[in-house]
């Protein structure tokens, strides 16, 4: 691996490649995920997101998707879903409709025509989504104008211009770049909150509630998880293939022995996505269903009094670092440790 790195500045070829994709992933991404959104006031917005949501939920998975842009509602807010949500839909209606499962099998001019079916479908649905934020945006007090149908398009359009950006440069970046360009900026969109987690940490270790083992053993578990990944995204089933001897004119051509590589895991993060997006759902829909949802939610959302999960995350102070939240002196979360005999060590957005 290291002669791996030492190669990116020999060759100029690999290393102009890998000073384009950090140009584009770190500089212009990164700057882009601070642009606020016009007519939308940051400071209200964060406010507004950390005292309704903190970092539980559904939110909280858009959210570090996003890489932090959606709690900042930033013209990059929607971030590179509607893109993945487009690919999805097409890739199931492929399977599922013949006419389109005929235009996947024609080859490269099929595959383009995909590529822009899908485009044209990621602006369709960052269109909707940002149309429905708008309102909703609008509906909470945090427009800056009184006009609702100007917010409305100015919003919707922004979003859908972020998140058209956003695909056209993870296409960059696979074309120019190292590769797997939206793969990358999904990666770095979740890497942005690192630095945070970190001081987390710090806080953690300067309050008592984290000792330097505990520390030190989540980094290692990380590290341990990522290679464990890694590793199981690289695997495959070689299956062996035998060739015959045959003649080609008059010459007899000698059989051999190849294998055709099946990936353990075809479906790359398709599944996690889903998963995610299933589990957070009750929490996000129960609240409307009055004083019953409200009951049930409390036994599915992370970190409330009756999940079963809460218990591994309060456990000697762990939370504090899993959560990623600010340590509070008070607050529910604190009482309802202080009812079971758990020294407080709880933390609120």
């Amino acid at each position: 691996m290291i002669t791996a790195f030492l190669n990116i500045a020999k060759i100029p070829e690999l290393k102009r490649k890998v000073l384009f994709t950090l140009l584009m992933v770190i500089v212009v991404y990164r700057l882009g995920a601070h642009v606020p959104t016009p007519f939308i006031d940051p400071v209200k917005v964060r406010e507004f997101f950390g005292d309704a949501f903190g970092n539980k939920g559904v939110f909280a998975v858009v959210n570090m998707f996003s890489g932090g842009a959606f709690s900042q509602m930033t013209i990059f807010a929607l971030g590179i879903m509607p893109y993945i949500s487009a690919s999805i839909i097409i890739q199931l209606l492929t399977a599922v409709w013949p006419p389109l499962e005929k235009i996947a099998k024609e080859g490269e001019s099929g595959r383009k025509k995909i590529t822009q079916w899908t485009r044209y479908g990621t602006v369709g649905l960052s269109l909707f989504q940002g149309f429905g934020l708008a309102v909703w945006l609008y509906s909470q007090g945090l427009s800056m104008i009184d006009s609702k149908f100007g917010f409305y398009i100015i919003t919707a359009m922004t979003m859908c211009t972020g998140t058209c950006f956003l695909m056209w440069l993870g296409e960059k970046i696979t074309e120019h770049g190292i590769g797997n360009g939206i793969s990358l900026i999904i990666a770095m969109g979740i890497i942005a909150a690192y630095p945070r987690d970190i001081g987390v940490a710090y806080a953690a270790l300067k309050s008592l509630t984290l000792t330097p083992i505990q520390f030190v053993s989540v980094f290692i578990i990380g590290i341990l998880v990522a290679a464990l990944i890694i590793f199981q995204q690289q695997a495959n089933r070689k299956v062996p293939v035998q060739h015959a001897r045959r003649q080609v004119g008059r010459k007899m051509t000698q059989g051999g022995s190849t294998f055709i590589p099946l990936k353990l895991n075809t479906a790359n993060v398709i599944p996690v996505i889903f998963s995610s997006a299933i589990l957070t759902f009750p929490a996000y829909i129960l609240p409307s269903f009055g004083d019953v949802g409200v009951a049930l939610n409390d036994w599915v959302t992370l970190g409330s009094t009756h999940n079963l999960y809460n218990y591994f995350y309060e456990m000697k102070g762990v939370g504090n670092l899993v959560r990623g939240n600010h340590i509070e002196s008070g607050g529910p979360c604190r009482q309802s440790q202080e009812k079971r005999g758990i020294r407080p060590g709880c933390q609120t957005g």
